[in-house]
């Protein structure tokens, strides 16, 4: 885990010798810690330039820091999602800035940015972290407007921060020596470049101060980077192989294996987890056709294209941890903003919601005495078909005897608030009786069915307020036949890899035949059959009014379903599910709900 700096000041001790010191004493190194810049850590960061989504069988988000978010690049991630990385483009007047991205900040914020890299630098860039919170990069102490700028290498870790760069008798000019990785050993991998301009890769102990040339073997004199080592020792990175550049992984015991990307005009492996899996970026094309593709390879399944979904030929997957998460960049396709992301590994979600029935929970209706002149009925209620009008009667369960108090009409997101008032004489007790709401106004067909009702007792006289009476949905035919209150569940599963999401229903109180399943932009309570996520499809309900176990797939559909990750999925609006009466092919005419739209069942997430 990250090490806040502050933690530490009381344990720093005199760094291993051959190092070259960031401070020259513990006090030093206490008041050039606390001084580091800290203006982001107090800022929530933006999750999404774009919202989570899937694509190449990966969750990504966006990550950007609020300081700057024209500019950022993660570039390193260990197994607790902490990432590492840096803001600010590093031309004249944008110095880049490291920074540590946590998944939760000590307040319990989400995410974190806390600004870290070397003191007192002009620029920083975080490249690598270890499990343990140790991390690597770079740092300059120029920001000229030619892009000339000296480069060091920097380590961070338990005992403090210091410079290690390789030491040779024949540097470049200016100076540039990069670390860019490191394994949980404390064991970092870099380069620096030579005054012949050739780059040289090295490993480098942070604990023992003691530095290693990484070869190519047989070709010590190749132009070689290496930018990432695991635990195992391992190393991955790039070398100059005849015209073009190829990615490598290079065994402990020396074995040199060459990556290339098939169809690839350049190939760079940019880190590697325990397991072996590598992961960076190739090349495609050239002038405007030109583009980069990030990539995983491992020696049992090759070469696997990964691109997020808003950087389709502009992405490069910079880092990875063991879960196997990736960490990276990509340009927007106007190329002017360069943003972070967090890939996590898609496997199919499952929710399982109980269906409610429809009118929904809390409508009610009113029934008053209007001053002893005639009497009055309040319906609040939602979950009708919008902009659907519908009866209501007066049903005397005795007697059976059946007065019309008069019509309503549902809103455009099926809530109705509507008030109905008469001069006619109302009922007395003893006789009992309900009011029902009828799908429609017409008086046959299915306009005549029954779809709610409430039992009433007698109204409020001397104008009073009226008992408001809960709504329960009924379905019954135009023979007739009483199915009973529609009840059920639903469970959704959605595959992000095969892009389909599979729904089962289990339901009962239906009346036989299809019904239209949808999903659908809004909630239950605010419905909006305008706006479907997808097309619906049916479900046969049994002769008994039951559908049991039934499955139906939709292809090309990727829903917002909780992701158990700190890349969880964040829906742009709320969605719902609707079974309704009709089916697919008579729920709607022109655009429109119609009658048989009725919901009979909803669960909204």
């Amino acid at each position: 885990m990250i090490k806040m700096r502050l933690d530490r000041l009381s344990a720093i001790v005199a760094l291993p010798v051959g190092i070259v010191l960031a401070i020259a004493a513990a006090l030093a190194v206490a008041a050039l810690l606390l001084a580091m810049p800290l203006a982001h850590a107090s800022e929530p960061g933006r999750l999404a330039a774009h919202a989570a989504s899937a694509h190449d069988g990966y969750v990504f988000t966006t990550y950007d820091n609020p300081s700057n978010s024209r500019f950022n690049r993660l570039l390193g991630i260990n197994d607790s999602d902490e990432m590492v990385g840096y803001d600010g483009s590093g031309a004249k007047g944008s110095p880049s800035k490291g920074y540590l991205l946590l998944p939760y900040s000590p307040s319990g914020q989400k995410p974190y940015y806390l600004g870290a890299g070397y003191p007192s630098a002009s620029q920083n860039q975080i490249t690598g972290v270890a499990d343990n919170g140790d991390y690597v990069g770079f740092f300059s102490k120029q920001n000229k407007s030619d892009g000339r700028d000296d480069n060091f290498g920097f380590f961070d870790n338990f005992y403090g921060t210091g410079e290690a760069d390789y030491p040779t008798s024949d540097p470049a000019s200016p100076p540039v020596d990069q670390l860019l990785g490191i394994n949980n050993k404390g064991v970092a991998v870099g380069f620096y470049v030579d005054g012949q301009g050739f780059d040289r890769g090295y490993s480098f102990d942070t604990a023992k101060g003691s530095y290693a040339r990484v070869l190519e073997p047989g070709h010590a004199g190749a132009s070689l980077v290496a930018t990432g080592i695991n635990a195992a020792g391992y190393i991955c990175g790039y070398y100059l192989a005849g015209h073009t550049t190829a990615g490598f992984i290079k065994s402990p015991g020396g074995v040199f294996t060459t990556l290339h990307v098939p169809g690839s005009s350049s190939t760079r492996a940019l880190g590697l987890n325990n397991r072996s899996m590598v992961v960076g970026y190739y090349a495609t094309g050239s002038g405007r056709q030109s583009a980069t593709h990030g990539f995983t390879w491992t020696k049992k399944s090759g070469y696997r294209t990964v691109d997020d979904p808003n950087g389709n030929g502009s992405t490069t997957v910079s880092g990875i941890n063991n879960n196997g998460d990736l960490t990276g960049f990509y340009t927007t396709h106007d190329g002017t903003i360069s943003d972070g992301f967090l890939a996590v590994p898609a496997s199919p979600q499952e929710a399982t919601l109980t269906l409610g029935h429809m009118p929904a929970a809390g409508s009610s209706a009113s029934y008053f005495d209007d001053d002893n002149s005639g009497w009055g009925l309040d319906i609040n209620a939602s979950g009708f078909t919008p902009n659907s009008a519908h009866t209501v009667e007066l049903v005397d369960t005795v007697t059976n005897a059946v007065t019309t108090l008069g019509q309503f009409t549902a809103g455009s997101s099926g809530q109705t608030g509507s008030g109905i008032t008469t001069d006619m004489t109302p009922p007395q007790p003893p006789s009992d009786y309900k009011l029902v709401i009828l799908a429609g106004t017409s008086g046959s067909g299915t306009a005549s069915e029954p779809i709610a009702e409430a039992p009433v007792g007698p109204p409020v006289t001397n104008g009073g307020a009226g008992k408001p009476y809960p709504l329960t949905e009924v379905n019954v035919s135009q023979g007739g036949h009483d199915y009973g209150t529609p009840t059920g569940k639903v469970t959704l599963v959605d595959n992000p890899v095969t892009r389909t999401v599979t729904v089962t229903i289990n339901a009962s109180g239906l009346e036989p035949g299809e019904h239209a399943v949808q999903l659908s932009v809004g909630s239950c309570t605010n419905q909006s059959p305008g706006r479907p996520l997808y097309p619906a499809v049916n479900f046969t309900a049994s002769s008994k009014g039951t559908i049991v176990d039934k499955t139906r797939i939709i292809p090309g559909a990727d829903l917002p379903l909780p992701v158990t990750d700190t890349a969880s999925y964040i829906p742009t609006a709320s969605w719902y599910l609707n079974l309704l009466q009709g089916s697919t092919g008579d729920i709607t005419s022109g655009g429109m709900p119609t009658i048989s739209f009725r919901p009979l069942l909803c669960s909204a997430f």
